[in-house]
């Protein structure tokens, strides 16, 4: 997966030890509330040119399944949708998603 990968290479992405509460007997791990997360990424028109344009339109739905307990990605779903108001993608849109 590209994205966590560039999250990782920017120092977005970090592994933290949490010392568990002073009263936990044993000393057992701490517990996260969660055992999964989705984490979402919605991308969006944008434009360039000046004009005032209406509010951004969401074009890409990403999320992934985000196993707590490993940090792993368990799941992913990715899905382009069409903007209804402008459905054409600015030039400029186009070059800040080009590799």
């Amino acid at each position: 997966m590209a994205t966590k990968r560039l999250a990782r290479q920017l120092g977005l992405i970090r592994r933290k030890s949490v010392t568990p509460a002073s009263g936990n007997p044993g000393g057992s791990r701490f517990r996260q509330l969660y055992d999964y997360l989705i984490v979402v990424d919605f991308e969006s028109t944008c434009w360039n040119d000046g004009k005032h344009h209406s509010s951004p339109e969401i074009i890409e739905f990403p999320a992934v399944l985000l196993n707590t307990a490993t940090g792993e990605i368990e799941s992913e779903f990715h899905a382009y949708v069409q903007p209804q108001e402008h459905p054409i993608l600015s030039e400029f849109k186009l070059m800040k998603e080009s590799p």
